[in-house]
């Protein structure tokens, strides 16, 4: 996983104050998170996706 994406996923998971993490969340939300994750690259590796962007770069 991407330290940005892992970033993003801990700012998801702050407490209100804003200074702190709530790791409970974290451990409770972290297995969905991971299989969307998961998900997105799949659909991103696909074939498909990859001909389209190919495609958009060399038209530009």
């Amino acid at each position: 996983m991407q330290r940005d994406c892992y970033s993003a996923f801990l700012i998801m998971n702050v407490k209100s104050n804003l200074k702190e993490i709530d790791r409970e969340l974290c451990f409770k939300e972290f297995d969905n998170f991971k299989m969307l994750h998961d998900k997105e690259i799949l659909r991103l590796q696909s074939s498909e996706y990859r001909a389209k962007v190919v495609w958009e770069y060399k038209m530009k």
